[in-house]
């Protein structure tokens, strides 16, 4: 089993805190923005921007516990 990125403190802390504050707010305009009828170019790009905002989410949260094949 590898051993997480961020520890619990690395990601409990106020400059995460802040930082995932700050994801937040860019998903949901991304989201909001990529609503409105665009050209596909457009649309294509807002989903890449979503897709790395949420790469960057997933960092912060806590890491899943891995099953064993025996459970």
């Amino acid at each position: 089993m590898t051993s997480p990125l961020l520890t619990y403190d690395d990601r409990h802390g106020p400059g995460m805190v802040k930082l995932r504050k700050h994801l937040e707010s860019e998903l949901s305009g991304l989201r909001r923005r990529n609503d409105k009828d665009r050209p596909e170019t457009e649309t294509a790009w807002m989903r890449g921007e979503i897709a790395r905002v949420k790469a960057m989410q997933a960092l912060l949260d806590e890491p899943k516990k891995e099953k064993l094949p025996s459970e």
